[in-house]
């Protein structure tokens, strides 16, 4: 059972490295890949939180994250993945011991150790806060592996997280059921049509009113309905579990002591729950909800169950007898007022500022217009907005899910914060949006980001100002207004394409070698591609394929693409106007299968056949992009980091200067992305 549940899991496991290869590195690593994915998965990739450690004299810390007081670490196993696995990995006590060495490193105030400066760093903060508030000073260490320990190496992680734990180091294992887990945790349950029994101590403990009522609840029934129905308890919440927040390391904190789980009521805010309905007991001292949802308290919840899993067996006791927790329930199933509990009570951790700003007139008014579009489209304007409404009981009038099916388990939906970074790309911000860590959904943005994006119409002077290579988006190009839905769904709509036109890291990688081999240059079978090259002779010969090279540069480009896409627009249509981009999204045929499909990138062709537009334009932006690698060849190649260098203006200016010059030169060119004897340009369908 165990091997046929793997290989169920594996190939979105593998689909998962991929994408977050395509997040947060340049080439396609399986290994670097991993320790990403664990960190994505279980903690935070926070650049202010997270440092990726992995290398030569790392101490067996893969990765650390870092908060004041709070410090987690890690070590990562990842089986190679070059060939298939017919079933899980077996690691042995090695594994353990590594993390054993990362921790003694860490908490040894005396020892020498050849390390680098990362490590130093990090062990001498952490020396410094436990030498200054013991107490308060948390060290959690993960193992992650892509596989199962074997009995032998399981006892001995028992036996160290025991050891350890008596100072106060929580040791964790993460094993491949729990990535597969984790990938799914996010996922809407199908209902909510459950029960949950809340008990308290005496008749004082609960203060009733009509349709709402305050309990003194048992800390541990939280416990059990975790385990029970997991994340099906916070189904309206806005969001899931924090990973790594400083607040519930906390909660975890106080809970890990006797004293204060005994005053934890005090410490805490407390939960707050609604439901369809709740029945008292108070013979018996408990209350049970009929389909309860915990709007705020997900961080609270799952703190108790992370401190309850890592205490023994005595204070487990002590903390059923002992630690209680406060909640208001609230009898409700009116989706509007949940949706305004949930952001005017979740203020303990920081919240996803687009959630705030999901009730704003603007977007409402979008969310409005998607959904009137003749082939309607779903806004989510919240976190989870898409799925609670697919689930939920209660009856949203204007909600069909029908209205968005394009099959049976895919939907036209798109998330207003990838609409925000396409149409901030589209407008010629793609050098921002590229290099990252803007904040679209936060007033005084220093990019005036949600201002522009969602508040502001490009004028005419905008489109003739954009025309030009050495383009600078003004303030005086801008109207105040919202963009049109087709405008918006256009930008998102390449944005889409460009995902699934674009070769993964690691197919390209895989292709790249099997070039390599079969022109003799790496060594190996020619008829199967399969090489016997050692890594150094690989990464030589891969410095060396263009095609390799240029699909590298692609993907480390999304956004840069999505604004060359309009300024092609420009060059032909003069510009997108909202006329313009609702002519190309309902009137070109094949544009209007694309959009009715939820981007379906099948149903457009790459060749030139007068009916479509995005694939000929991405065929002649990879032309136009190997042009750009012959120029500036020796200046791509010294620059540290590929993705910095594309993000610059400068670089994308010069992008954009190649692409007039190089459509004058393909008229003679004999391609089937253009018409035979005419210019790119001039090959493009009139709207």
């Amino acid at each position: 059972m165990e091997t046929h549940e793997f290989n169920k899991c594996l190939p979105e496991i593998l689909d998962r490295l991929q994408a977050v290869s395509d997040t947060y590195l340049e080439s396609y690593d399986e290994h670097k890949a991993f320790v990403y994915l664990i960190a994505e998965l279980f903690e935070t990739t926070r650049e202010d939180k997270f440092q990726f450690t992995d290398g030569p004299k790392d101490g067996g810390v893969d990765f650390a994250v870092k908060e004041p007081q709070a410090y987690t670490i890690c070590q990562c196993k990842c089986p190679s993945l070059d060939k298939p696995l017919s079933k899980p990995c077996m690691y042995d006590q090695a594994a353990i011991d590594e993390l054993k060495v990362a921790v003694d490193l860490l908490s040894d105030r005396t020892g020498e150790y050849d390390i680098k400066p990362d490590i130093k760093r990090l062990r001498g903060d952490y020396q410094r806060d436990l030498a200054s508030d013991p107490e308060g000073t948390r060290l959690t260490a993960t193992l992650a592996i892509l596989g199962t320990l074997s009995d032998q190496a399981r006892a001995a992680f028992k036996s160290y997280k025991a050891a350890f734990q008596k100072n106060g180091i929580v040791l964790k294992l993460v094993e491949w059921q729990d990535v597969c887990h984790a990938l799914h945790a996010l996922e809407t349950p199908s209902d909510v049509d459950f029960e949950v029994t809340l008990h308290f101590d005496s008749d004082s403990d609960l203060l009733a009113h009509k349709d709402y009522c305050y309990v003194l609840a048992h800390a541990c029934d939280f416990y059990e309905a975790f385990r029970q129905h997991e994340w099906n308890l916070f189904e309206w919440n806005v969001r899931f579990q924090i990973p790594n927040s400083p607040v519930n390391k906390r909660i975890v904190s106080a809970l890990s002591k006797a004293k204060t789980r005994k005053l934890f009521h005090h410490y805490n805010n407390g939960l707050l729950i609604t439901c369809r309905r709740y029945r008292k007991d108070t013979t018996r001292k408990r209350i049970t909800l009929t389909g309860p949802q915990i709007v705020n308290g997900c961080q609270t919840v799952r703190a108790i169950c992370e401190a309850y899993e890592a205490m023994s067996p005595e204070d487990q006791q002590h903390l059923r007898e002992t630690t209680r927790v406060q909640v208001k329930i609230i009898q409700t199933t009116d989706a509007e007022f949940i949706g305004e509990l949930v952001i005017s009570t979740n203020d303990q951790n920081p919240m996803n500022p687009r959630n705030l700003k999901s009730n704003t007139a603007e977007q409402r008014e979008i969310q409005k217009l998607f959904r009137n579009l003749p082939a309607k489209w779903f806004l989510e304007r919240k976190d989870g907005e898409f799925k609670s409404l697919l689930t939920t009981s209660t009856q949203v009038r204007w909600f069909r899910k029908s209205d968005y099916a394009v099959g049976p388990r895919k939907f036209r939906v798109l998330d207003n914060q990838e609409l925000a970074k396409a149409w901030f790309s589209f407008v010629g911000h793609s050098h921002n949006a590229l290099r990252g860590g803007i904040d679209y959904f936060t007033d005084g943005d220093e990019n005036g980001a949600y201002t522009r994006i969602f508040k502001s119409i490009p004028t005419p002077a905008f489109w003739s100002a954009f025309c030009q290579p050495n383009f600078a988006p003004k303030e005086e190009y801008f109207a105040p207004g919202v963009p049109s839905v087709y405008q918006y769904l256009l930008s998102w709509g390449i944005a889409s394409y460009i995902d699934q036109r674009r070769v993964s890291f690691k197919v390209n990688r895989q292709e790249a070698v099997k070039r390599g081999v079969r022109s003799s240059a790496l060594k190996g079978d020619p008829d199967t591609g399969q090489c016997v090259s050692t890594s150094k002779e690989i990464d030589e010969y891969l410095s060396s394929d263009l095609v390799y090279f240029l699909n590298t540069m692609l993907n480390n480009m999304r956004e840069v693409i999505i604004e060359l896409y309009s300024f092609v627009f420009c060059l032909k249509y003069t510009e997108c106007s909202a006329r313009f981009c609702q002519d190309l999204i309902a009137t070109l045929s094949r544009h209007k299968q694309f959009f009715e499909s939820a981007c379906d990138a099948n149903t457009l062709v790459a060749k030139q056949d007068g009916k479509s537009l995005l694939g000929p334009i991405y065929e002649f932006l990879k032309d136009c992009a190997q042009q750009y690698y012959f120029k500036y060849e020796a200046e791509i190649k010294a620059a540290p980091r590929l993705k910095s260098y594309l993000a610059q203006r400068g670089t994308i200016n010069r992008f954009r200067a190649i692409i007039p010059d190089r459509n004058d030169s393909t008229k003679g060119y004999d391609v089937e992305w253009k018409k035979p004897d005419r210019t790119f340009l001039e090959s493009l369908p009139e709207l």
